[in-house]
């Protein structure tokens, strides 16, 4: 899956291939930009693009996040 804004073109032309109506991406990290710095301003940006694409194609997007994993010990 391409990164970033080609994630988006990527994700557009499946939308209108497949005349989806729902995109679930699992997990986020797929279409993010390794490099990029974590942190709330990068994330919002990037989620806001999704959401920007969301309302120009009148679809939903669920974006799956997982974040570390903790060993739970019994």
């Amino acid at each position: 899956i391409p990164k970033d804004a080609n994630a988006l073109l990527f994700l557009s032309a499946n939308v209108e291939k497949f005349q989806a109506k729902l995109i679930i991406i699992g997990t986020i990290q797929a279409i993010r930009i390794a490099n990029k710095k974590e942190g709330y301003v990068s994330a919002a940006e990037e989620f806001s693009a999704l959401r920007h694409l969301a309302h120009e194609l009148k679809i939903k997007i669920i974006c799956v996040h997982h974040t570390k994993k903790r060993k739970i010990s019994r």
